[in-house]
This record gives C-alpha cells, sequence and structure tokens, in this order.
C-alpha cells in the first residue's frame, strides 16, 4: 500500500467517525420528541412526559376552586441522554379557533442521565375565565427540546 491509500483509508475513518458523532448528538432530541407518542414509557433521548399534563388541566378546569388563580402544572422531564439537554413546554387554551390564554415557555435544565420536574403556572384573567366557562375547550402547546449548543427542535403539540 502506498501513501495515497494509507490517506484515503484514514479520511473515509475520519468521516464515519464524524458521521457516527453528529448522528449521536442528532438522535437525543429526536427521539425524546418521538418516543412519547409511541412508547408508554421515555427511556431514549431527552424530552417532556406529556401524559400528565391533561389530567392535571382537567382538574384545574373541574375543581370546585376559581380558576382564575394562579395554578402550578407539574410535568416529567427526562434526559436519558450523555448530553445536557435545555428543555421547555408552553400550553394555551382556545375556544372556538381563538387563543384564549397562552403560558409563556417555562424551561429546566437537566444534566445528562438526570430527571426533574417542569413547572408550569397557569394564571388565568376573571376576564379569560369568563370566555372559557361554559364553552369546549381546546388545548395546544410547543415542546422545545434544546441539546447542548447543537441542536434546537421545536415539536408543535397541535390540538387536544
Amino acid at each position: 500500500m502506498n501513501r495515497f491509500q494509507v490517506g484515503k483509508y484514514l479520511f473515509r475513518a475520519g468521516y464515519i467517525i464524524i458521521d457516527v458523532v453528529v448522528l449521536l448528538i442528532v438522535a437525543g432530541p429526536i427521539l425524546g420528541a418521538a418516543t412519547p407518542q409511541f412508547t408508554p414509557h421515555n427511556e431514549l433521548g431527552a424530552g417532556l412526559d406529556l401524559s400528565s399534563l391533561q389530567p392535571q388541566v382537567q382538574q384545574m378546569f373541574s375543581s370546585g376552586s376559581s380558576i382564575a388563580t394562579a395554578t402550578t402544572v407539574e410535568v416529567p422531564a427526562f434526559n436519558n441522554w450523555f448530553l445536557p439537554a435545555n428543555l421547555g413546554l408552553s400550553i394555551g387554551f382556545s375556544v372556538n379557533g381563538n387563543t384564549v390564554y397562552q403560558t409563556p415557555v417555562s424551561t429546566i435544565q437537566l444534566a445528562p442521565f438526570s430527571s426533574g420536574l417542569l413547572n408550569i403556572t397557569v394564571a388565568l384573567s376573571p376576564s379569560q375565565v369568563a370566555q372559557i366557562q361554559g364553552q369546549s375547550v381546546m388545548g395546544a402547546g410547543t415542546m422545545v427540546v434544546r441539546e447542548g449548543q447543537f441542536w434546537t427542535i421545536t415539536v408543535d403539540l397541535g390540538q387536544g
């Protein structure tokens, strides 16, 4: 083998290593955003367990207490990946297609292979409560997964 062939093989090996590293960096947030949609347990990547969100919001609207007071909704967050992750969530309520209330984006930063709770404060004004009462309320939201300084993935959660 001459030097040209050795250089060619070294270049190919380096190219493959770089591809694998890029794939691993990208895979974390993609898996974290996709696995809750397909599996009951969040075992891969970084993301939010949104299954706990709906019961809390339903309880908020069906409780005997006034929903005009600030309420905290807790969403479990996980980072089962080797890079730190910054996770964010914003939820909103709409009546007849018009957004009545939208929370600011709440964020949590997680170290590799850790979990925590993302707290979202919902504080409806009396006029917003009046718009919502007696109506069919739809929920929507946006989930943001940011892994290190490499990637940001925003997932539109649609109407629910």
